[in-house]
């Protein structure tokens, strides 16, 4: 955790009360998330999860509830290269296997929890 959280970035000018802050975090977050569409959830950034003992970083994992699957958005700035395709592909192969690990009935919680865990494919289960 920082100390203390900076918040230029909402262009609050005067001491606001509780409320108002968290208004004004919450408005920034919903703007982005209703861009994606409904029902997305954010898991983090920079997610870490590891493969064979290699660790990789998933730019911005969303989950969402309403598909009841990952979402994962890898940023790259400049011309394309064929290789982010690989990457992306990688990451979603990732996703989708941590996907198939929670039950069909499982709840929101349950597939982030098991997330969090940060599961490990098997070598034999990759493409």
């Amino acid at each position: 955790m920082r100390d203390p959280y900076v918040f230029d970035f909402l262009d609050l000018t005067d001491r606001v009360a509780e409320r108002e802050l968290e208004d004004a975090l919450v408005t920034r977050m919903e703007r982005f998330l209703l861009e994606l569409g409904h029902g997305f959830a954010f898991v983090g950034r920079q997610y870490h999860f590891a493969v064979d003992g290699d660790d990789f970083y998933i730019d911005l994992l969303f989950f969402n509830w309403m598909q009841s699957r990952f979402v994962v958005i890898e940023l790259e700035i400049g011309r394309f290269q064929p290789e982010y395709l690989g990457k992306l592909g990688f990451y979603v192969a990732w996703a989708a296997n941590v996907q198939e690990s929670v039950p069909s009935d499982g709840e929101l919680a349950s597939a982030l929890d098991l997330a969090g865990v940060g599961a490990e494919v098997p070598s034999d289960e990759r493409s």
